[in-house]
């Protein structure tokens, strides 16, 4: 955190002035990327995932080599279908916050 003071003074072309005085805080800058929380519950040809992040955060979902976008959130979800039985698949998940600190997921989920 950080703490500035300014002075603003405004005169008119008669000489006639106003002065402001005031102050802000800056609130810093994030340096933590968002911790990414996932489950998945597989099924005989699809799958749900699911993740949370600890703060706000822009995040994709990368299956089958598409790519999914969704908006600032902390809460996030992707259905899968038409896969096939008893059968192995990765996926991505990438979350990040306003300061651009990212983290990245990488795993692999069964069918039934």
């Amino acid at each position: 955190l950080t703490s500035y003071n300014y002075s603003i003074t405004a005169c008119d072309n008669n000489s006639f002035c106003s002065t402001y005085d005031g102050s802000f805080t800056t609130l810093g800058s994030d340096t933590s990327a968002p911790v990414i929380n996932y489950s998945v519950a597989a099924t005989h040809n699809g799958a749900t995932v699911n993740w949370q992040t600890d703060e706000e955060a822009i995040s994709n979902f990368t299956f089958d080599s598409n790519t999914d976008n969704y908006g600032s959130a902390t809460s996030f979800s992707k259905d899968i279908t038409g896969l096939n039985t008893d059968t192995s698949y990765s996926f991505t998940i990438k979350a990040c916050d306003a300061f651009d600190n990212c983290d990245t997921v990488n795993d692999v989920f069964s069918t039934i």
